[in-house]
């Protein structure tokens, strides 16, 4: 997972560099870029027992026009890297406008005025001769292999390029020992240029006709001949059916009806069905209503990158129609394979859905707790994808109301979030998600592992109806006897620095009746024997901050109650010599990474001498 996330920094990087990366320039509301920083960083800040402050000067825009998804983008790894490095003090993000003093070489290029994004800190400092080394791809300052912070040192060099693609420029003001300010300067209107779709803000004046009354699915929709051929499909479904002319209509009823799909057509004579879309999406009201596209416009990967369930192009036949009906509104065999994403960021939201459909799947998406609960309530989903820093209501929150109304029908829950989780969090979340996903890299990839393991289960029925999981199948050459074995009762330690390895661990541990106990550094690890000397089996990874793994095996081996306690190094280096260092520094057994899980729980039962096993093919 590590080295997709650094190959996608990598094309990232190299599509930037090689100006094939477009932007969407559309207007941003700073108050929106505001509230997502304190709403994501804040508490990552606080955890750390840093103050957190945004300031907005008096006399800029309400909005900017940029691609604000990549000024987003920029100022996740400006504040993410402020609170790293940041021990003690404030970490503060300023939004000003840029003189008429600052030096800045797009100036000419780009004419207007720019606004200045400041990210500073009280952290470590950088010194004059590494300015421009920060920026460079794979450059850290610290590349020790025990260094106390992570990263591939390819996210500054990302920013700066972004920002030079919004038509700005990246600077960096910095004192070692003293702090840090990276200042991010865009344009109020970001540049036309090749290759960059600018979204439109002035529709034309609308148009109405009267509704038809109370029904599940809209049809917006100008053809009338047509209009009526798909009313008959939906009706044929045993769903009503309520048609609009006109955009404007269409809206009203969205409304008004609240139903349960939209269908919507391009060309219309109000204004287009894009237009229509935006303002759905920007609705509260309407906001999560699945729309599908059917137009005589070839646009399908516009209408999806809009966050549409699905686009048919036009002319279709019978089973054309029939077919966006059902994804509308999916028989009920297919509702518990359902996936609800909660996220109030569109792209990231939209990206999910997108990527969900692509599997085949039926995914909804809503971007606050309370549109989850009211969803829920109304429909059946399999699992549900779950951003923590909502608004109005926290991600904890809502999983606790959502068990405490729905019990055991609850749908299961991956927590998708950007931010890092304290150790009071992690604790509370075990309670209620399955797993957590943090978004970095190709976490998407990772997300999808989750979301088709939930659904698996809901494919396969036992003989009263029960879902149970269902299995891959195995290839001939793979079915031999494997072992299913159970350690109930026994207390395994997992030191490791990275959630996602821990979780992974962690659930296929669990499975098997394991007491599990977590750690996050080696010196965590020596302080939780200590408290926990019961321990039967230590799962130890080596590239750690603060003290490595070696370190951590040496200290334990020191501690005369430790002698013989079995510990399972785990490093994904995998390189020459590893396996020798590991056991000289106090290693029983030594797995390479990525961990084979069966290998793992073999290994285990070796170490913890007889136990309950049992063969089967």
């Amino acid at each position: 997972k590590d080295l997709l996330a650094l190959i996608n920094q990598v094309l990232d990087l190299a599509k930037v560099e090689s100006g094939r990366q477009e932007i969407v320039v559309e207007p941003a509301p700073l108050a929106e870029i505001v509230a997502r920083a304190e709403r994501v960083f804040g508490p990552l800040a606080r955890d750390k027992g840093l103050t957190f402050a945004v300031t907005v000067a008096p006399g800029l825009p309400a909005e900017i026009e940029t691609d604000r998804r990549r000024l987003e983008q920029i100022l996740t790894n400006l504040l993410g890297n402020a609170i790293k490095f940041t021990k003690h003090g404030e970490v503060a993000l300023r939004i000003e406008a840029a003189g008429a003093d600052v030096a800045l070489r797009r100036r000419e290029a780009v004419p207007g005025d720019f606004i200045a994004f400041a990210v500073s800190d009280t952290g470590l400092g950088i010194a004059e001769e590494d300015h421009e080394r920060v920026f460079a791809p794979f450059e850290q300052v610290d590349a020790a292999a025990d260094r106390r912070y992570g990263g591939t040192g390819l996210g500054l060099g990302i920013a700066r390029e972004l920002a030079t693609l919004l038509g700005g420029e990246l600077q960096l003001r910095s004192t070692f020992g003293v702090g840090s300010t990276f200042v991010c300067y865009v344009p109020r209107v970001a540049p036309s240029a090749s290759g960059v779709a600018r979204t439109p803000t002035v529709a034309p004046p609308p148009r109405a006709s009267g509704p038809t009354a109370g029904a599940p699915l809209l049809l917006i929709e100008d053809d009338p001949v047509f209009a009526k051929t798909f009313s008959e499909v939906i009706e044929a479904h045993g769903l009503a059916c309520l048609r609009a002319a006109t955009g404007q209509a269409g809206l009203r009823i969205a409304r008004e009806q609240r139903p349960k799909g939209i269908i919507l057509d391009v060309r219309l004579p109000d204004m287009d069905g894009w237009r229509v879309m935006e303002k759905l999406r920007a609705d509260p009201t309407t906001a999560a209503i699945p729309v599908h596209f059917v137009s005589a416009l070839d646009a399908s990967a516009r209408g999806l990158a809009m966050g549409a369930v699905g686009y048919l192009t036009k002319p279709v036949t019978r089973r054309d129609l029939i077919g966006v009906v059902e994804s509308l509104v999916p028989p009920a065999s297919k509702q518990a394979t359902r996936v609800l994403v909660v996220e109030d960021d569109a792209v990231t939201a939209d990206s999910v859905v997108r990527m969900l459909e692509a599997e085949g799947l039926e995914a909804r998406r809503v971007s606050t707790g309370e549109e989850a609960l009211a969803t829920l309530g109304r429909e059946r989903f399999g699992c549900m994808i779950l951003d923590l820093s909502l608004p109005e209501i926290n991600g904890l929150d809502l999983l606790r109301t959502l068990r405490d109304e729905m019990g055991a029908d609850a749908p299961k829950v991956v927590v998708y979030t950007a931010r890092a989780l304290s150790r009071a969090e992690t604790v509370a979340l075990e309670a209620y998600a399955e797993a957590i996903v943090l978004k970095d890299g190709a976490s998407v990839e990772r997300l999808l592992d989750e979301v088709r393991l939930f659904v698996r289960r809901f494919q396969q029925r036992d003989g009263v109806g029960r879902p149970v999981l269902a299995t891959e199948p195995r290839p001939p050459e793979a079915r031999s006897e494997r072992l299913d074995v159970r350690f109930a009762g026994r207390k395994i330690l997992v030191v490791d620095d990275d959630m996602r390895t821990v979780y992974a661990l962690s659930a296929t541990l669990r499975a098997k009746g394991v007491d599990v106990v977590v750690a996050d550094t080696g010196k965590q690890a020596i302080e939780t024997l200590d408290l926990r000397p019961d321990v039967d089996v230590v799962l130890m990874d080596i590239m750690m901050p603060e003290m490595d793994g070696y370190e951590a095996m040496r200290r334990i081996r020191g501690d005369g109650r430790f002698g013989a306690l079995p510990i399972i190094a785990l490093t994904a280096k995998a390189m020459k010599g590893d396996e020798e260092r590991c056991v000289e520094a106090g290693a029983s057994h030594y797995l390479p990474k990525p961990i084979d899980p069966e290998r793992l729980l073999a290994l285990i039962a070796t170490c913890l001498g007889p136990t309950e096993v049992r063969a089967h093919a």
